[in-house]
């Protein structure tokens, strides 16, 4: 792929340093976590791109060092005065020694990568990071329709998706746990009154953010505090809805306004019924009526026909 091209793409598609500086603010909790644990602060962005995430490590005080192969790219991390590397991210990896890193971090880069390499990728991860040090992926959100149907296929260096299940078993198969998605779907979407199709279909984030935790081997207090203070953000962080449960919660929707209408339909049948059984009431008084109505009048006309039969003949 031309350098200058991908550039150019990242440029329309991606969005503004200022919008991704914001959307990236959701991991603010992740980052207060490694400077409050680790006296080593030093972090790696693979696939750094224009370095939003580099930038705000740098000025949290993090060593952080970005890894990227496009050239453009790393002039836009250098007019910050960042750290970056012309590399390709597992070739780095490799160069660094173990237990070294408190924590990695890789926005939308390893839905451009074979499985293969995105294995050996996190296997690297794992054997870099500090005990307790944490690991932070980014891709697109298959479970948003939008995505995997359309906005997915706009990069065309992109080659799979990647759903959460995946990644989170390639995560614990290779020794990581604590695992989590990290969200922030609109709350109205946990009050399937308030879901429409659309939101059904697409209120799922657009972007995947998952953490997890490379273990800390020796049983102490430190272990146990650290563990603590990482499980305390990952519940405060669980917000996750999946596409499942969206259109299970759309499902209910639908239902209840069915019975809403099924008990309407029955109101409506019940007064039906009893009109038809007034109306017929009615019609019954109408033939009584009308039966009296001949009965009195023959009487009346027999009377008067008898008095006329008397004044015409006395």
């Amino acid at each position: 792929m031309n350098e200058t091209f991908y550039y150019k793409f990242e440029k329309k598609f991606r969005g503004s340093r200022e919008l991704i500086r914001s959307r990236l603010a959701i991991y603010n909790d992740y980052i207060e976590f490694i400077v409050k644990n680790f006296e080593n602060l030093d972090s790696v962005d693979l696939g750094c791109g224009r370095g939003e995430f580099l930038e705000i490590l740098t000025n949290k005080g993090f060593n952080a060092v970005g890894v990227d192969t496009n050239k453009n790219f790393n002039e836009d991390c250098l007019k910050y005065d960042l750290n970056i590397v012309n590399s390709d991210a597992l070739n780095y990896l490799k160069k660094l020694p173990s237990n070294s890193i408190a924590l990695i971090s890789s926005f939308h880069f390893i839905e451009h990568v074979k499985f293969e390499y995105l294995y050996d990728l996190i296997k690297e991860i794992r054997r870099v990071l500090l005990p307790g040090g944490l690991i932070i992926l980014e891709t697109p959100n298959p479970e948003n329709m939008v995505v995997s149907s359309k906005t997915f296929y706009y990069d065309p260096t992109h080659l799979k998706p990647i759903p959460f299940e995946l990644l989170e078993f390639l995560l614990h198969s290779l020794g990581f746990e604590n695992t989590t998605s990290v969200s922030n779907e609109d709350k109205n979407l946990y009050n399937y009154m308030n879901l429409n199709m659309t939101k059904a279909l697409t209120g799922v984030n657009e972007d995947l953010r998952v953490v997890s935790q490379k273990p800390i081997l020796n049983e102490n207090s430190k272990k146990n505090k650290t563990l603590v203070n990482f499980k305390k953000i990952t519940k405060k962080n669980i917000t996750r809805i999946n596409l499942h449960n969206l259109i299970a919660q759309y499902d209910c929707k639908l239902n209840y306004y069915f019975n809403l209408i099924n008990q309407h339909a029955k109101k409506i049948q019940e007064q039906k019924r009893l009109i038809l059984n007034q109306e017929q009431r009615i019609l019954n008084q109408e033939y009584r009526i009308s039966n009296l109505e001949k009965v009195l009048g023959f009487n009346i006309y027999r009377k008067l026909k008898d008095k006329f039969k008397k004044i015409v003949n006395p």
